[in-house]
């Protein structure tokens, strides 16, 4: 459903630049980077899976409250969701903080690592 709901977005805009410039080349420029921009979105919205120290949980769950995540009720952990209304959240946009041996797990989107590290 992602991929057609991009394919038919660009298709959309590509016929309208078309169809108001009368140029191809800047049409066919428009199509290369809304899908260059579309998979670079998807990708840096993949879940991933880090390991920090426990003692760093409560400075963690203080810069998702600044991010704009709320805590949602879970019996996995802590779990965090963005919230934004909710046509303008992806799925993979939450943030899930479990107990592990060594620390915390930490399952985030790509984007959100370096910056959850840094205020660790």
């Amino acid at each position: 459903m992602w991929l057609g709901l991009v394919v038919g977005s660009v298709g959309c805009v590509a016929w309208l630049i078309r169809f108001i410039f009368h140029d191809a080349g800047m049409a066919h420029a428009a199509v290369v980077g809304a899908l260059i921009a579309a998979v670079a979105m998807r990708v840096l919205n993949l879940p991933v899976v880090t390991c920090l120290p426990a003692a760093h949980a409560l400075l963690i769950a203080n810069q998702l409250r600044r991010l704009g995540y709320a805590e949602r009720p879970s019996a996995n952990g802590q779990h965090f969701e963005s919230a934004a209304p909710r046509w303008l959240r992806w799925d993979s946009n939450t943030v899930l903080m479990r107990r592990a041996e060594a620390g915390i797990q930490l399952t985030c989107p790509l984007f959100l690592v370096s910056k959850l590290r840094q205020s660790a």
